[in-house]
């Protein structure tokens, strides 16, 4: 945490489908939504989120990917 920055919480849900295939939606408390998914190969996960915030930014950034 900074001394610059508001602290902000994560609240979501994430659906589990036979160990091997997840998906989930989250909400940020600065503003923000969140969506993910992704899979289990052996001994690999691959997974995929994309941030969309509602904020005044959204303009310049539209999006992040993790």
């Amino acid at each position: 945490m900074s001394e610059q920055l508001k602290p902000q919480a994560d609240i979501g849900i994430t659906y589990i489908y036979k160990q091997a295939f997840w998906t989930g939606l989250a909400y940020r408390t600065s503003g923000s939504y969140n969506r993910e998914c992704g899979s289990q190969i052996p001994n690999l996960f691959i997974g995929y989120a994309f941030d969309f915030t509602m904020q005044e930014i959204q303009r310049i950034t539209y999006g992040t990917t993790k």
